[in-house]
This record gives C-alpha cells, structure tokens and sequence, in this order.
C-alpha cells in the first residue's frame, strides 16, 4: 500500500481488533480545505494497492469523520 494516512487512535475492544498490514506516510498534518470540525479520526491521500499486478486502488484520498461508516467494493462485489 502507498499513500497518506492520518487518524486519530482510540483502540478498540480486544473483540473488535482488526489485523492491517502495509506501509504509508504519517509525517503529513491534514492539508487545506479539509473540514475536520466535526471530528476526522481518519484521512487517506493517494492510497493504491496493488495485488499480483492487478491494481485494486489507484490514488483514492477520502476523509472519514467520526460515527461515520464508508466502505470500498470493487467490481466483483469484493
């Protein structure tokens, strides 16, 4: 994974742990224009992720604000 991620970290129950792997830039503040007033515990800028040669995100940047659930589904539902 390349990229820029940015959060806010509260850990979550021992029975909601979620395992992620791969790398990203965290020396970045949230840029301009981005509204964080009603709490962005996360932002990515540029994310892409490839498997085996086939790109499954190319430079996709989204700002998720607290209470907030967002999800990416690919053409074949996954």
């Amino acid at each position: 994974m390349n990229g820029t991620a940015l959060y806010q970290f509260t850990p979550p129950p021992e029975d909601e742990l979620l395992a992620v792997s791969g790398t990203a830039s965290m020396g970045r503040v949230v840029p301009p224009g981005i509204d964080t007033s009603h709490g962005t515990i996360l932002y990515l800028e540029d994310i892409e992720v490839s498997f085996d040669g086939f790109r499954a995100l190319n430079k996709l940047s989204l700002a998720i604000d607290a209470g907030e659930l967002r999800c990416v589904i690919g053409p074949n539902g996954a």
